[in-house]
């Protein structure tokens, strides 16, 4: 999804995906392909890492390569629209993947060569960040040049300022460098900076020996909803809400600054701290 922020409780959502996230691609990849994961972390940053060149066995890395000759890059879906769309690109996966491994057990244990896993899982990558970097592309000339996108930047602002990665997708090495490119190639003069979540800051990148570290910030929805509380109590000048909110089974971050425009500062109820 791609969301312009104007404010704390302002946003426009841009592109949604049509079918499936980016995220869920990524981890339903990584099982059509029986990709092990990686320890402490999930299947997208193990599809990743299967993605990168292999260190330590030349001989594997070559038959990647040479996969990677033959195996021509997976076409994009949604071309030239405001969405994504990532079912069509699950499905050359599993074309290609079959198509090289007839004998291929979805539900069993006799899964793709590691050589083919890797090449599959880099066409994959390589086409899932593309969509991104692409729509990326898309929404910013729609904001700084179409008449209608004009109108939703703030005045006096000529584009946005600042492109935020955040999901656990973000997380990913090879999105990162990619979109930092696609930014600067876009506009070399005065590239839109790119922010994406911090690495902790007692632990460097080089100490993290598959550098996702940044994942654990990237996707605790814990830590996002607290930040979320915090600039909420803020705006309320440091006063609570009741806890008589109705559940809502979806809701929009577009309804936010309606929502906002009725918040009414309810005292805390008091707490009592009983010692046993």
């Amino acid at each position: 999804m791609l969301v312009l922020a104007i404010s704390e409780t302002r946003f426009k959502i841009l592109a949604k995906s049509l079918d499936d996230s980016i995220g869920d691609a990524f981890d339903k990849t990584a099982k059509l392909l029986q990709i092990p994961w990686l320890p402490g972390l999930g299947p997208g940053p193990s599809l990743e890492s299967y993605a990168a060149p292999h260190a330590t066995n030349p001989q594997v890395q070559a038959r990647v390569e040479a996969l990677l000759e033959e195996m021509k890059p997976f076409k994009p879906s949604a071309k030239g629209q405001r969405a994504f769309s990532f079912a069509g690109l699950k499905t050359q996966v599993l074309k290609e993947t079959q198509k090289r491994h007839p004998n291929l057990q979805l539900k069993g244990k006799l899964g793709p060569p590691e050589p083919l896993k890797r090449a599959v899982a880099t066409r994959f990558q390589q086409a899932a960040v593309k969509q991104v970097e692409d729509k990326v592309r898309i929404v910013l000339d729609y904001l700084e040049k179409d008449p209608e996108g004009k109108k939703l930047l703030p005045d006096g602002e000529p584009r946005v300022r600042a492109v935020v990665a955040s999901g656990g997708v973000a997380s990913n090495q090879y999105l990162r460098s990619q979109l930092k490119r696609s930014l600067e190639e876009r506009t070399p003069a005065d590239p839109i900076p790119l922010v994406f979540p911090p690495v902790s800051p007692s632990i460097s990148p080089n100490q993290c020996k598959h550098n996702h570290l940044t994942h654990i910030r990237s996707i605790d929805n814990a830590a996002m909803i607290a930040w979320a509380g915090i600039l909420k109590l803020r705006r309320q000048g440091g006063v609570g809400d009741s806890f008589g909110g109705l559940l809502r089974p979806k809701w929009s971050m577009e309804a936010l600054e309606e929502l906002a425009k009725d918040e009414e500062a309810i005292p805390p109820p008091e707490v009592t701290i009983v010692k046993i």
